[in-house]
């Protein structure tokens, strides 16, 4: 009797061992920084070092910094980071469009719009003196990217 309930309870460990790896798995992250802001990409995303921007000072002295991930299906992950001393004091609520509906994502109040041309699903928020964008084909995966 004794070894038929610890063969069980040590299925059950393997299992759930298993279970925690796999879950683990699909929810991991790699973290980056663009333009001094934080953002996860989830794992099967690769960098495409050939795109991006990294401190492009634009002729209004808008700072600009870009960062292009695919995965294997080329799905894509888009970040913009635009640094401006001047939206210190500007919210969502100055820059919202009838285009564009107002969604907090974890705990970043920001914009979400879909753009009808490419199907890609736009975030905006602003972080201080930046005002970040997030795009991707998924509106899912905002809340993995958006630290």
């Amino acid at each position: 009797m004794k070894s038929k309930n610890i063969k069980r309870i040590l299925i059950g460990l393997v299992i759930l061992c298993i279970l925690s790896v796999t879950i683990t798995s699909i929810y991991a992250t790699q973290n980056t920084n663009v333009g001094g802001i934080n953002f996860n990409i989830p794992n099967g995303f690769t960098e495409d070092t050939t795109y991006g921007d990294n401190g492009v000072i634009e002729p209004d002295g808008v700072i600009s910094y870009t960062r292009g991930y695919y995965d294997s299906s080329m799905h894509i992950i888009h970040i913009s980071v635009f640094i401006y001393d001047g939206w210190k004091t500007v919210t969502v609520d100055d820059i919202i469009n009838d285009t564009q509906t107002k969604e907090t994502i974890n705990g970043h109040e920001g914009l979400v719009e879909r753009d009808p041309d490419n199907g890609l699903y736009h975030f905006s928020y602003f972080d201080g003196d930046a005002l970040c964008t997030v795009s991707v084909e998924d509106e899912n995966l905002f809340e993995q990217i958006i630290v």
